[in-house]
């Protein structure tokens, strides 16, 4: 069989001299209009997300690894044509032992204290006794929320599930889009999730809001985010961005102390790329029997 690697940077090394050894090969980093043209014709994809796995009719694709949670990179066509995909969905026991982005995600939370929002004499913030909403009470934002309480901050969460959070830390939306100094957003991307924070909610948002999001860029609309950047209404720090930013990063380039986006890279830890890979590929090969 036949394997396409588009990216081998996002990929540990032990995995692709595994599949050097065992597979005929195409590890190249090429662009996304090279690997349109040419991905279909290949028995097996291996990548993350920084490449769209798009379908065409007549695709050889038997097997799509990604080392994921998310899987919107992956067209929706494949799933009907019951093409077998291995990423991270639901592996909650394993994906509790990957740290990478509730790691991250309190990294964007100091980091958004001490740059951001400085006053006249170029003081930092402390995140002791700041009011912090955490939206999404899955397994990053209990992490989150474990550590930043234990640094002092007042935290309160929202999650649709609210019977999971402690009763002292559970809050309206409303309170906390209203109430917060800061918001961490840690909810999966789906059809009813997406464009979560909406222009309704938006408006509700206090000004100077910091709000980090490391779960994908679609669970906020965009389109009204970026009209509140404009205006320095709020601060946005991003892991992630969907279309709509995509086409205004060098527009925002020149808005600083307002907006910062770190192109998707909150869980690419040495340690989570090797657990991850090594997790999904042993799943492949046990289904092959290889």
């Amino acid at each position: 069989m036949r394997v396409i690697c588009p990216n081998p940077k996002d990929i540990s090394n032990n995995v692709l001299e595994f599949l050097r050894k065992n597979f005929k090969c195409y590890f190249k980093k090429i662009s996304q209009k090279e690997f349109d043209k040419i991905a279909n014709n290949f028995d097996i994809i291996i990548s993350r997300f920084n490449h769209k796995i798009n379908y065409k009719q007549n695709s050889k694709i038997k097997y799509i690894l990604s080392p994921t949670t998310g899987i919107d990179h992956i067209d929706e066509k494949f799933f009907k044509k019951k093409t077998k995909i291995y990423c991270l969905k639901n592996q909650f026991k394993f994906l509790d032992k990957i740290n990478a982005s509730s790691e991250y995600s309190i990294y964007l939370i100091l980091k958004s204290l001490k740059k951001f929002d400085l006053n006249k004499k170029n003081h930092s913030r402390e995140i002791n006794n700041q009011n912090i909403g955490i939206i999404g009470y899955g397994r990053i934002g209990k992490k989150v929320a474990k550590v930043i309480t234990s640094m002092g901050a007042n935290v309160k969460i929202f999650d649709k599930n609210s019977k999971k959070i402690p009763t002292f830390k559970r809050s309206s939306l409303n309170d906390i889009l209203r109430k917060s100094n800061l918001i961490s957003l840690h909810i999966p991307l789906d059809k009813k999730n997406k464009h979560f924070l909406n222009n309704e909610k938006i408006k509700k948002l206090k000004k100077n809001c910091i709000i980090i999001n490391t779960s994908r860029g679609d669970i906020v609309e965009e389109k009204f985010i970026y009209k509140k950047i404009l205006k320095k209404k709020i601060i946005y720090i991003t892991d992630v961005i969907g279309n709509f930013l995509k086409g205004k990063l060098k527009h925002l380039s020149k808005y600083k102390k307002n907006f910062l986006y770190t192109k998707h890279v909150a869980g690419l830890t040495r340690e989570s790329i090797q657990k991850t890979d090594n997790f999904i590929l042993k799943k492949f090969l046990n289904d092959i029997n290889l």
